[in-house]
């Protein structure tokens, strides 16, 4: 088995950040805080799954890794929006908070029913076998319909969440508006860092960097949220 040490250490330095800065939101009482601290809880299981993934590749412990991953993976976009109506604060949000966030979490929890059951219908990916990229072995899915239904949802609402901060730094004073700006700017690196893995651009091939940069997202979200 070829294990990549650097990116293992990233993994696990990835993992131990984002718990840490999830248990700073769980003490902090702030606007946001509740949807950070779930934001940070899934960022760093995103990366700790991956590592398993890395650390198993011909088990089936890999496989279930990496279907518990959509966890993360559905969790995040839904707290990415969260976070950005709780900053935001308008009264429309606070009224029907206790009824959108279930609807907003539908399709994700039929993603992950889709993902732990993907054997009989792969409708997430049609086949996930190990790979040699000739840094380090990993599993290379090939996605199935479902899965761009998901990833098409999720990137709508990122874009909603990054719409709602951007029309709120547009109308805040100048300290908070440049607050705003870097919190925006982080969010794009994930964004990014997805789209090359997606469209297979990655410097290391079938290699996901993005549970990483999320955790510099994470950084640049809690300095500016506490």
């Amino acid at each position: 088995m070829r294990i990549n040490v650097p990116i293992i250490f990233a993994l696990i330095l990835s993992s131990l950040i984002s718990f840490w800065l999830a248990s700073i939101g769980w003490q902090r009482k702030t606007k946001g805080s509740q949807a950070f601290t779930t934001l940070m809880a899934a960022c760093g299981l995103w990366s700790l799954l991956f590592l398993v993934e890395l650390s198993f590749t011909y088990t089936p412990v890999a496989i279930w890794a990496a279907k518990l991953t959509y966890i993360s993976l559905v969790t995040i976009p839904v707290a990415w929006t969260v976070f950005a109506f709780d900053y935001e604060q308008s009264s429309t949000w606070i009224n029907s908070r206790r009824r959108l966030i279930p609807a907003l979490s539908l399709i994700p929890i039929i993603t992950v029913l889709l993902a732990i059951t993907n054997e009989y219908h792969h409708l997430i990916w049609t086949s996930l076998l190990p790979i040699d990229n000739g840094q380090m072995i990993l599993l290379a899915p090939k996605f199935g319909k479902w899965f761009w239904m998901h990833a098409c949802y999720s990137y709508l609402l990122l874009a909603i969440g990054t719409f709602i901060l951007a029309r709120q730094a547009l109308v805040s004073r100048y300290r908070y508006r440049w607050q705003l700006v870097i919190l925006l700017s982080g969010i794009f690196l994930p964004w990014i860092s997805n789209i090359i893995f997606l469209t297979k651009l990655s410097p290391i091939r079938d290699f996901d960097f993005t549970s990483l940069t999320f955790t510099l997202s994470g950084l640049l979200l809690g300095w500016n949220l506490f």
